[in-house]
């Protein structure tokens, strides 16, 4: 340890200048000129980030999003360089600070990342502006490759508080994109390409799996398929139990689906080793946190190419209450070893206690999980 601050916890940024170090740290600026003995506290300012506005020299530049500094003294003394950015206590907080160096003018930019904003520039140490061009404050989940193009793409949209959900796809390298799934989900977590259908895009068959949303009086199961490469869609649901609500919607008993994976080895008549060449392939498997009218289903799979399910978690931990506390196993992800064929499956546990709202530390086994006979037994 170097330094035990009484100015708050939590390191931000350390930076090396000639003959000192400066550090973000807690609620204050410190630095040192004797290695990190002794430490002087020279700007009050909480979480900022520092960054270096010269090759060689002691230009510095600090901010917290809302606050800038400048100073050639590690910041004994500064310069105000806050123009252009939020009024402090009206915004979330920002992500990054940087310096980019600029070869033909021969100085430093910085850029400052915000979380509701995005990128901002300062040029010159005048004002802060936003610099988005080209860019597009989207989230998106899952990214999987076209077999034998890598210039076709599928990812999924978080929409956030847009509603506007669904797979977003390209076919020259991102371009551009053309939307698909929109009315079906509110977003997507996973994408896989069956490879032994990759000859032609028209025909290759791709899965997506995700949180559904009420499409013509159904929600779905968030598992759905695509035998065009994506240009049409078809809800994955057989075998799935289903319930009526109030309002008369049919409901697949099954929460959002975290991942959908292909078994490669399991077309019609797979090689001595490694994965089918042709296909298509036929086993299919899905997780979710499981439904409540199928036990055993965070772990569900197809051996006709997701057209009917069945549970094959029934050997993991099962889900366990008490009077005003549930417990349950939650799969993350899930793999098959390209050589055995074994599954992997890696969960974490649910715990709460019903009531009182108190932390519960959960009995239940949780950790990683491995199959040797394509899920009807699991071993921890």
């Amino acid at each position: 340890p170097m330094l035990t601050s009484p100015q708050g916890t939590g390191v931000f940024s350390v930076v090396f200048v000639p003959a000192n170090i400066v550090a973000s740290i807690g609620n204050a600026i410190v630095a040192s000129s004797d290695g990190g003995a002794t430490w002087a506290t020279n700007l009050q300012v909480s979480g900022a980030r520092i960054v270096r506005m010269s090759h060689n020299g002691t230009e510095l530049l600090a901010s917290d999003g809302t606050s800038c500094f400048y100073s050639t003294n590690l910041f004994a003394t500064q310069f105000l360089c806050d123009a252009g950015l939020p009024a402090p206590g009206t915004f979330r907080g920002f992500s990054s600070l940087t310096s980019v160096y600029d070869g033909f003018s021969e100085r430093h930019r910085a850029l400052l990342n915000q979380n509701d904003i995005g990128v901002r520039l300062l040029d010159g140490f005048t004002d802060w502006t936003i610099a988005n061009t080209n860019l597009h404050a989207e989230s998106v989940r899952g990214l999987a490759f076209a077999p034998n193009d890598s210039r076709r793409m599928v990812t999924g949209r978080f929409p956030g508080g847009s509603g506007r959900g669904g797979a977003i796809s390209t076919s020259n390298a991102g371009a551009s994109w053309t939307f698909g799934l929109e009315d079906r989900t509110t977003f997507l977590r996973s994408f896989e390409f069956d490879h032994t259908t990759g000859a032609d895009i028209a025909t290759t068959r791709v899965y997506a799996a995700g949180a559904p949303k009420v499409y013509l009086g159904r929600r779905s199961a968030g598992v759905f398929k695509s035998v065009d490469g994506g240009a049409t869609w078809d809800a994955l649901d057989g075998g799935l139990p289903t319930t009526t609500s109030g309002s008369g919607i049919v409901v697949v008993q099954l929460p959002s689906v975290r991942k959908v994976l292909l078994d490669k080895r399991s077309c019609a008549n797979p090689p001595a080793a490694g994965p089918c060449v042709t296909g298509p392939l036929n086993t299919v498997y899905a997780i979710s946190d499981g439904g409540t009218a199928l036990p055993g289903s965070n772990v569900i799979k197809s051996t006709q190419g997701g057209e009917n399910w069945m549970p094959t978690g029934m050997t993991l931990p099962q889900p366990i209450e008490g009077a005003g506390w549930y417990e349950s196993l939650s799969p993350v992800d899930l793999e098959i070893d390209p050589s055995s064929g074994a599954l992997y499956l890696s969960t974490f546990a649910l715990a709460y206690n019903d009531d009182d709202g108190s932390t519960r530390i959960p009995t239940i086994a949780s950790g990683v999980f491995r199959s040797a006979d394509g899920g009807a037994t699991w071993t921890r």
